[in-house]
């Protein structure tokens, strides 16, 4: 729940930033977007600040569309990559992971909003931290040999 709290603080800092530069700006028009950009984030910020069950949930959710994204994009790059020849596949394994977890949280949510945030981020961006560091070293071997 402090990481919904967490989300909460922000959104609400963030959504007062976009009214204050909505209410800055020249024209309406130009204003509008701002406006209604920072209305949701105030809204959404008070209610994960006052029901935090209720945005760790929503929380959940785009977790998981971000790990799905996540793990799409982690693999195309893997394969872009392949050239170096050292550590891609790390990359690909960190890509197909990230979109397990994301399609694993979507199919058991709302369930999932009790246990995937911190466990499933957490194995999330280890593998992505070791597929980095194999991708950055295959770099310098690569680098150092030229």
């Amino acid at each position: 729940m402090s990481v919904s709290i967490f989300v909460g603080i922000m959104l609400l800092i963030s959504g007062i930033g976009h009214l204050v530069g909505a209410f800055k700006a020249g024209s309406f028009g130009s204003g509008l977007l701002g406006f209604l950009g920072g209305t949701l984030a105030s809204i959404a910020g008070v209610v994960m600040l006052f029901r935090p069950v209720v945005g760790l949930g929503w929380l959940t959710i785009l977790l998981a569309i971000y790990l799905i994204f996540d793990g799409i994009s982690g693999i195309i790059l893997g394969f872009r990559v392949r050239a170096l020849g050292q550590g891609w596949g790390w990359l690909v394994f960190s890509g197909v992971l990230g979109l397990v977890l994301g399609v694993l949280i979507y199919r058991q949510w709302p369930v999932s909003g009790v246990w995937a945030i911190g466990t499933l981020v957490g194995i999330h961006i280890l593998f992505r931290g070791w597929s980095l560091i194999a991708i950055g070293l295959a770099a310098r071997s690569g680098i150092s040999a030229v």
